[in-house]
């Protein structure tokens, strides 16, 4: 599909549009998409929208390669057919809390890393995660991986006493987990950030404070909004 000018767009509702490219990466404006016949994001799809709290896709199928990369308000993914993520789908999302995907087989390397406020992972089907997968998912504390197999070691970064439902067998927990020492969150802020505030990372942070409660309330006034904000595509 072309790329299509939405940068000014708050909240879309695509009717029929199947695969979102890279239409929107760098919306800043952005808060909410609902995607009816959505089933595959690709490269960059959501780039660094920084006020994206959230997402309604029913039929998504595939998250490619940094589709959510540094979405730092996102705080929640409604989806249920998602069977296949790539290396750094979620990378940065600092505000996402619970991530349940019941069809990946496979959590691809960085797929999650520095997502600092998740605290539950459901993958019901996932057998194996690739390297720095979870790393510096410090409030990480309950992770349900039934069919899990295989990992690289270390890809499961927290701070907290996780609990595996159902338990790990102790070699491959032993392997995977990552124990770390409690850090400061502005540690593990996004470093690469374009913003003009990039070498003050404490800033930066309290700059996504303030977004992420701004679009929090804007959230309860979605349906409100529907019809004057969004886009029919």
């Amino acid at each position: 599909s072309s790329k299509i000018d939405l940068q000014n767009a708050k909240l879309v509702y695509f009717k029929q549009v199947n695969t979102l490219c890279d239409n929107m990466d760098h919306s800043y404006n952005l808060f909410f998409i609902f995607g009816k016949q959505i089933e595959n994001l690709e490269f960059e799809a959501l780039d660094q929208c920084y006020g994206l709290i959230g997402c309604i896709l029913p039929k998504l199928v595939s998250i490619k390669d940094s589709a959510f990369y540094a979405c730092t308000a996102l705080s929640y993914v409604v989806t249920q057919m998602v069977e296949s993520l790539e290396e750094q789908s979620f990378a940065y999302c600092q505000a996402l809390k619970v991530v349940q995907m019941n069809k990946v087989k496979i959590i691809p390397e960085s797929c999650f890393i520095q997502c600092f406020s998740l605290q539950q992972i459901r993958f019901d089907a996932v057998e194996e995660i690739h390297g720095q997968a979870f790393e510096g998912c410090c409030e990480l504390q309950l992770a349900i991986l039934p069919s899990m197999i295989s990992g690289v070691e270390g890809c499961i970064e927290t701070q907290q006493d996780i609990v595996f439902s159902p338990d790990l067998p102790d070699e491959l927990k032993y392997k995977v987990l990552h124990k770390t020492q409690e850090t400061s969150a502005s540690s593990y802020y996004y470093s690469n950030s374009t913003s003009d505030h990039a070498d003050d990372p404490i800033q930066l942070l309290q700059q996504i404070q303030r977004s992420l409660n701004l679009y929090q309330a804007l959230e309860t006034n979605i349906t409100r909004q529907y019809q004057s904000l969004s886009y029919s595509l």
